[in-house]
């Protein structure tokens, strides 16, 4: 399935609002689901329990954004420059030769004591999959399979990880039903097909393994952020404040994947609609719509803070200072991060590379200079992810001007 020719301006912000809420609603579904599991998991299971949980959770997020290899952005990019759609079978191909492998791992770490981390492995491979299915909808503009697909997916992430919650209420147990079961709904994925229908022969060149380089490097220091915490504060010993980063990376990560989707929405329409839609978001009236979203995020933020203080500050008494600071940041992340797709329209993967190394020194010292401190922790990284994108936006803003 090809995109629709764009038409006037009108038109345009038409399809995006249409595209855009077609996205959101299947993501606040699947996020939705996500949610429940984990905040009932977090009820339910002791507190040593819902550590282990909050482990694999972090685990599968960073492996499967480990295991794209910046695989995603670059099939949408020359997909959109060329309309080649042999690019996707050959990204479906390597993701398949991956989960394999990705086992093997799981099954050698399980043995030797790393649980957690082996599953999370293993399902960060699987996870892989589905993302990849996902994305390829997505590039290809197939918004019907997309929504059918994403559907089906949190239909049956609710159901098995309910009725893992219930009836074996375990971290492996939830882990399995959220992040495996879930992977029939790529039945409903017309993307998922496209290798056994046959399409373009593609040969992979050496342009598109360095933009994919640099993609990755980006990418994998961006993940790590949110979840390399995890690692800091279990040198702590301290399963509560582990516990709780848990709960609050359940309801302050959504921000970022429900942004994650509308760049995959923005990304490729701006690699086709002439640089209209870009030139709308530099704009004064673009800088404007995006102070507005900001601030509506932290109003959605407080309120959410005083219904976590509310449910959870028996549990976790030091909940409620760290997940504003931890929201705000993801807040001030992702509405800033959306001018960063200039990134691909320009052909500037390096740029965003280069930021990323500064990112993951930021990275690097945290994990020596800051204590195991909830706050503390939480507090560096919001700044890092915000300053980071900052910085990336201000050099973006100079080419745009040339």
């Amino acid at each position: 399935m090809t995109a629709r020719p764009l038409g006037s301006l009108g038109r345009l912000l038409a399809e995006i609002g249409h595209r855009s809420s077609q996205v959101f609603f299947t993501t606040v579904l699947i996020q939705a689901a996500t949610f429940v599991l984990l905040a009932t998991s977090a009820l339910v299971l002791p507190t040593e329990q819902s550590a282990a949980l909050s482990l694999i959770v972090a685990t599968t997020m960073l492996s499967s954004a480990v295991l794209d290899f910046g695989l995603s952005t670059t099939t949408t990019r020359h997909f959109g420059k060329t309309r080649d759609d042999g690019i996707f079978s050959a990204a479906f191909a390597v993701r398949l030769a991956l989960v394999p492998i990705a086992c093997i791992a799981c099954a050698l770490l399980w043995l030797s004591g790393a649980k957690e981390v082996g599953l999370g492995l293993g399902l960060g491979a699987l996870q892989n999959v589905w993302n990849g299915a996902r994305a390829t909808d997505q590039a290809r503009q197939d918004y019907e399979s997309f929504l059918r697909s994403s559907i089906a997916f949190a239909i049956i992430r609710m159901a098995a990880g309910l009725t893992a919650v219930v009836l074996m209420p375990v971290p492996v147990a939830i882990a399995v039903a959220m992040y495996a079961l879930p992977l029939l709904a790529t039945y409903w994925s017309s993307s998922a097909r496209l290798p056994r229908r046959g399409s373009t022969p593609f040969a992979w060149n050496r342009g598109l393994t360095r933009y994919s380089a640099y993609v990755y490097v980006a990418g994998m220091s961006f993940v790590a952020l949110p979840y390399a915490p995890q690692l800091i504060l279990s040198s702590g010993n301290n399963d509560a404040t582990m516990a709780t980063y848990g709960v609050i990376l359940t309801f302050s990560g959504a921000i970022n994947l429900i942004f994650f989707s509308l760049r995959s929405v923005l990304l490729p329409m701006m690699l086709s609609a002439d640089g209209r839609l870009e030139h709308a978001l530099w704009s004064r009236r673009g800088l404007v719509a995006t102070t507005c979203l900001f601030a509506s995020l932290v109003v959605v933020g407080i309120v959410l803070a005083v219904g976590m203080q509310f449910l959870y500050a028996g549990k976790y008494p030091n909940i409620l200072p760290s997940f504003l600071v931890s929201f705000v940041g993801y807040a001030a992340t992702a509405t800033i991060g959306l001018y960063s797709l200039s990134i691909h329209t320009k052909g500037l993967p390096e740029l965003n590379a280069a930021v990323s190394v500064l990112r993951l020194a930021s990275l690097f010292l945290m994990s020596i200079l800051i204590p195991p401190s909830l706050l503390a922790v939480v507090s560096y990284v919001a700044v890092a992810m915000v300053s980071s994108e900052l910085i990336l936006a201000l050099l973006l803003a100079r080419r745009m001007t040339r």
